[in-house]
C-alpha cells in the first residue's frame, strides 16, 4: 500500500549522496587542470583523457566511508576503464579498492566489512565481493548470461541480483526445401534486427531490446542462487528488500505500451513464488523504497502516459 508524503526522509539521502558526488567531482576536476592552467598552458583536446567521472556513489551504513565509482577514457584501448574508490568522510583520504576494468556498482554489506559489485572481468559482467579492508576480489556468479545490481538483504545474508534473459536470433526468412539445399548451422539462424520498442539500447550497456532482466536471489557466498522471475517479454528493475528480509519489491512493466514506461509495482518472496502486483490505480509507478515498519512503500508515480511527467512521490 502507498502513502502521500514522506518523501523528505527518503530525499535527503539521494541528495547527500548526489552532492558528495559534486564535491568529489570538482576536487578532481581541478587536480587535473591545475598544473595546466598554473603554468599558462591552454587545454588541449588530448586532456579529455586524464579527465576522471564519478558515479554510483554509496554511503557506508555508519557514515564514515563513501564508496564511488571513478572511471576515465583510455586512449590505448579505446575504452572506459572504471574502478571502485573509497573516501574517508573526516579526512577526505581516497583509496582504490578494486583493480579490475569495469567495476561498478557497489554495494555495502550491513556490517560495512565487504562491498558487493558487478564486474566484466571476463567476457560478461557478474558479481564479485571485496573485503573492504583489501584482498582479492571473490566471483559470486558464474551464469552464462552473466549478473548485475547487487543488493544486500538487511541481515547479510543474502544478495538480490539481475540476470537476463537473452533472445536467441529468428531463424532466417530462406524456404531452404525450395532451394533444396541443407544449410549450414551458422545460416539457420538470422542476423537481420528486426526492433519493434523505442527503448532497443541504453549508454554504456548497447542494445538491450533482446535481453530481459530478471531478478535473483544468492546468498551470500554464492551459493544456492534461483530465479524469481523469468521469462522473454518482460524485465524487473529497482529491487528493495523490506526491513524483516520477507518480501521483495520492484517495478516491471508487464503490459502493451508503446513509451516503455507504464510500470506497475510487485512483490515476491526471495525464496520464490508467485509475484503479486499492488494495485495502485497509476499509470506508472518505479523505485519502490519501504518505510522502516514495511507497512507502506514509497515510490515514484506518473498520472499520464508521458516520461516528462513522472516527478511525483506517492
Amino acid at each position: 500500500m502507498a502513502r502521500r508524503g514522506g518523501c523528505a526522509r527518503y530525499g535527503i539521502r539521494s541528495t547527500v549522496r548526489s552532492l558528495i558526488v559534486v564535491v568529489l567531482c570538482v576536487s578532481l576536476l581541478t587536480a587535473a587542470f591545475r598544473t595546466a592552467l598554473a603554468s599558462g598552458d591552454t587545454i588541449q583536446p588530448e586532456d579529455l583523457l586524464h579527465l576522471r567521472f564519478l558515479s554510483n556513489a554509496v554511503i557506508s551504513h555508519d557514515g564514515s566511508r563513501v564508496a564511488f565509482v571513478m572511471s576515465r577514457p583510455d586512449g590505448a584501448s579505446n575504452a572506459t576503464l572504471s574502478n571502485i574508490w573509497l573516501v574517508d568522510v573526516k579526512s577526505g583520504a581516497l583509496r582504490q579498492l578494486t583493480r579490475g576494468e569495469s567495476d561498478v556498482e557497489p554495494a555495502w554489506s550491513p556490517d560495512d566489512a565487504t562491498i558487493a559489485f558487478s564486474s566484466g572481468r571476463g567476457d560478461k559482467k557478474e558479481i564479485y565481493a571485496i573485503a573492504v579492508g583489501g584482498g582479492e576480489a571473490q566471483a559470486l556468479t558464474h551464469l552464462d548470461t552473466g549478473a548485475s545490481h547487487p543488493l544486500w538483504s538487511h541481515d547479510g545474508k543474502h544478495l538480490a541480483f539481475l540476470s537476463p534473459t537473452l533472445d536467441d536470433p529468428p531463424p532466417t526468412a530462406v524456404d531452404w526445401k525450395l532451394l533444396g539445399i541443407e544449410p549450414p548451422e551458422k545460416l539457420k539462424k538470422s542476423d537481420v534486427k528486426t526492433i519493434a520498442r523505442l527503448d532497443f539500447e541504453e549508454n554504456g550497456e548497447g542494445e538491450t531490446f533482446n535481453r530481459h532482466a530478471h531478478l535473483w536471489v544468492m546468498r551470500a557466498d554464492g551459493s544456492e542462487q534461483h530465479a524469481l522471475t523469468s521469462g522473454h517479454e518482460w524485465s524487473e528493475r529497482n529491487a528493495a528488500w523490506s526491513y524483516d528480509d520477507a518480501t521483495i519489491a520492484f517495478n516491471s512493466l508487464r503490459r502493451p505500451d508503446p513509451a516503455r514506461i507504464a510500470m506497475d509495482l510487485y512483490t515476491v518472496a526471495p525464496s520464490g513464488g508467485p509475484m503479486r502486483r499492488l494495485a495502485l490505480g497509476t499509470v506508472a509507478s518505479t523505485q519502490p523504497v519501504w518505510t522502516h515498519d514495511d507497512r507502506h512503500l514509497l515510490y515514484f508515480t506518473g498520472m499520464n502516459n508521458d516520461p516528462a511527467e513522472m516527478s511525483g512521490v506517492a
